[in-house]
């Protein structure tokens, strides 16, 4: 469960990942910075494929048509199930830490949708060893942000108080390797933050990356790009999405 601003009109639908504003459609700030090309995308596609034929496919043994379809079938699904397990652990893995977050602050937790794992467990105490490092006082967690000028909306993670840092906007992610993605969705975050109110003295952003892979610990990612230049780069991938999808823009 995401919270909202008391007395708005902004509603999220998490079954269709749906938000509205007085009951139009806004656009999500990950679905917006999805516009970006992504040219690891298409060797990643033909790796995981490769691979699933590497392992089935046996040099000295004869195949039926139908036997060749089925490994085709398995190697050209191969990354959506890759995707599919690393999107369940995520997703696993970020319900404990909304509750556990949301206890911090005194507010009621939500059934836990995700059944653990063994993966998830090792991440999640990722996490509780990353807090106990950084000491974050958390002054806002799973809340719903938008931007009525921009036409957006989305859910930030977390705002929490470092001690020698100030205020940061940060975000979790189960991910084995740094995306320039991060940098955009911050920044759509802050946008809508600060033009709903009251501004938050906001010093920097960051992220929590627990790695999939093993690893001894969390890395504490502090967003280095300047914040006007990636809201610049924030503002234009929704001008093309809007270009894209007109009913976007209502």
């Amino acid at each position: 469960m995401t919270t909202a601003p008391i007395g708005t009109g902004i509603a999220f639908d998490p079954v269709n990942h749906l938000y509205t504003l007085d009951g139009k459609p806004l656009p999500g700030v990950t679905s917006i910075i999805k516009v970006r090309e992504r040219p690891w995308y298409g060797p990643w596609l033909r790796k995981s494929a490769l691979a699933i034929v590497s392992e089935q496919w046996k040099e000295d043994q004869a195949y039926k048509r139908g036997e060749i379809d089925a490994i085709l079938k398995a190697a050209k699904g191969e990354a959506n199930r890759k995707s599919k397990v690393g999107k369940d652990v995520g997703k696993e893995v970020h319900e404990r830490i909304a509750n556990a977050l949301r206890a911090q602050l005194g507010t009621p937790g939500t059934p836990l949708e995700y059944e653990s794992t063994p993966e998830g467990v090792a991440l999640y105490k990722l996490f509780l060893d990353w807090q106990d490092e950084h000491k974050p006082e958390y002054l806002a967690v799973e809340q719903i942000v938008y931007s009525e000028k921009e036409w957006f909306a989305g859910t930030l993670d977390f705002i929490a108080r470092f001690p020698g840092r100030g205020i940061m906007l940060g975000d979790f992610k189960t991910a084995d390797s740094v995306s320039e993605d991060w940098s955009l969705q911050t920044a759509g975050y802050w946008m809508a933050r600060q033009e709903m109110g009251p501004p938050l003295d906001l010093a920097g952003r960051c992220i929590v990356r627990l790695p999939k892979k093993a690893a001894p610990k969390a890395e504490h990612v502090v967003i280095k790009t300047g914040i006007e230049e990636d809201m610049a780069a924030f503002r234009a991938c929704r001008m093309l999405g809007a270009q894209a999808t007109p009913h976007a823009a209502l």
